[in-house]
């Protein structure tokens, strides 16, 4: 059995205003605007929000406003300044690791650069409920009055709990298998259908899939404490190219890892025009808080559905452990796919073989499972081939249709993974050579693009450009630290790998440290940010984005 999205339908208990009002809810909203002088947006959000607001900017700087008033400075010159039109610029803000907490009395203005440098980021702190809801009516207008979005705007949602007033435990104590198996997600599905499970808000389904723990320790040792142990490794990141440079393990659309700060992320509202949908978002942060406070209240207990599909999660768990141990069980149940050693058939060397590579087996077969490669294995079907080449160390996939791989887990040492005129979507790619593929809605991490590929709406970093392939609607990061440019410099053929070439096609987002544009080709309404050796920064390419 595969675990699809949504679970059977539960019966959640009814919630009032009273245990709405002990939720805060805190908003980061993301949007362009039609307008670039800081001071004018402001002075409009002030006066809208009545809340002061900061704009962070590089070595500490920064714009305030203070009860209506601007106030300038120059940060570790610990100088207030009246004009410095050449600093305080969109260019300049620092988009994280700033001196300035959001809260309720302050909110950060700052930019994502997911959506390059243009793309604005309002953080609120937590506000009580209705507080936000007004926040949420007023944000989504003033964006509707003076700016838009993109396919890689968003809304994410954080969610906060008085526990004590509820008597429930708290926030960071939630049973998060509970919590995964009772979470439905009919309402991202019904509002934000194109969005809905895209590469940075995959279900949460899928981690329960991939987590290795036991049916019975669940219910034998139920307490958060053990919990939180059998789903550590989802929790923390610690794959140093798809961790600490990607944060993967956020893009789901609960973000655990927020647990430990005592709140949780949700990152359901994505896409072009979520502004447009005011009472939809309301309706499913109606529905987060009472999850929540459902889970919480039971948070000890599952119910009978929950137990019934935790018991088929496991099995389908166990089928997948089974069919990596052992080739033969593998064989059974994908009777399509024809498991080659140096494109020779051979089931002596494929045994042996296959005990060498168990440890990148596991997401690729529960990506089989997933993409429904072991249905109708009797019917007349497309075969697919699966190559172990020795003399490189690959594994090698051709001409697949696959879907939810998640390759987060695995480390160089696990081994690469080549794929080949396959059709990949929502999922995450990591230690890969890609060559002909069209990739849809996928994470690509530390992996090497080579020619012909057709990507869209994805998200790239850290990887090398060996060949020419075709993007659109994505965005890639590719910088490298200044403190490495010179040394990186004297390195050719790395330099050259790591030189970006390719076509961008509509909406794509590019900031590189390196680009060869004699071999890239650039759309107008693509954004293109890359180093300036002259000016020592990064710059544009070309201008503001193009609705």
């Amino acid at each position: 059995m595969v675990f699809e999205n949504n679970a059977r339908f539960q019966q959640l208990d009814k919630i009032d205003d009273f245990i709405k009002n002990q939720f805060n809810i805190g908003f980061e909203f993301e949007f362009y605007l039609n307008k670039t002088n800081l001071e004018v947006i402001l002075n409009e959000l002030y006066d809208l929000l009545k809340v002061d607001i900061v704009i962070p900017f590089m070595n500490n700087a920064f714009i305030k406003i203070e009860k209506g008033k601007i106030i300038k400075n120059l940060g570790d010159d610990g100088k207030e300044i009246k004009n410095k039109k050449d600093f305080f610029n969109i260019n300049n803000i620092k988009t994280k690791n700033y001196n300035f907490k959001p809260s309720n009395e302050l909110f950060v203005l700052t930019t994502d650069m997911s959506g390059g440098v243009q793309m604005f980021e309002l953080i609120t702190g937590p506000l009580p409920y209705n507080t936000a809801i007004e926040i949420l009516k007023i944000i989504s207008n003033y964006i509707a009055q003076n700016g838009y979005t993109r396919h890689n705007s968003a809304l994410h949602i954080n969610i906060s709990v008085n526990s004590e007033k509820l008597g429930l435990p708290e926030l960071k104590r939630l049973n998060i298998i509970k919590y995964s198996l009772l979470f439905n997600d009919d309402l991202l599905k019904k509002y934000y259908k194109e969005k809905y499970l895209n590469y940075s808000v995959k279900s949460i389904k899928h981690f329960l899939s991939i987590s290795e723990f036991k049916y019975d320790d669940v219910f034998n040792q139920i307490t958060p404490d053990t919990i939180k142990n059998f789903l550590n490794v989802f929790i923390k990141d610690n794959n140093k190219i798809t961790g600490a440079f990607f944060e993967i393990k956020k893009y789901y659309q609960v973000n655990f890892s927020k647990l430990e700060n005592n709140y949780l992320e949700f990152r359901g509202c994505t896409g072009e025009d979520y502004y447009k949908k005011v009472e939809a978002n309301i309706e499913i942060i109606n529905y987060y808080i009472q999850s929540l406070h459902h889970t919480l209240k039971h948070n000890n207990e599952f119910s009978e559905v929950e137990k019934q599909d935790l018991k088929e999660l496991m099995e389908f768990n166990n089928l997948l452990l089974s069919c990596i141990e052992d080739y033969s069980v593998f064989k059974k149940y994908f009777k399509n796919i024809k498991f080659l050693i140096n494109l020779k058939e051979d089931d002596e060397f494929a045994k042996v073989y296959w005990q060498n590579i168990k440890s990148i087996l596991k997401p690729i077969i529960y990506s089989f499972f997933n993409s429904g490669l072991h249905i109708d294995i009797n019917k007349s079907y497309k075969t697919f081939y699966l190559n172990y080449d020795t003399d490189i160390s690959h594994l090698q996939l051709y001409g697949f249709d696959i879907k939810n791989l998640f390759m987060e887990y695995l480390t160089e040492m696990s081994g690469f993974i080549d794929f080949i005129n396959c059709n990949i979507k929502n999922s995450t790619l990591s230690f890969s050579y890609l060559k002909n593929n069209t990739i849809d809605n996928c994470i690509i991490a530390g992996s090497n693009i080579l020619d012909g590929n057709k990507i869209f709406e994805s998200k790239i970093q850290k990887c090398k450009y060996l060949g020419i392939s075709e993007y659109t609607k994505t965005n890639i990061r590719n910088t490298v630290k200044i403190d490495n440019l010179k040394k990186l410099k004297n390195n050719k053929v790395e330099l050259k790998e790591i030189t970006f070439k390719g076509k961008l096609l509509n909406d794509c987002v590019l900031i590189t440290t390196f680009i060869d544009f004699k071999q890239t080709k650039i759309n107008k309404s693509s954004l293109v940010y890359y180093y300036d050796f002259d000016e020592k920064d990064m710059v544009k390419f070309n201008g503001l984005p193009i609705r």
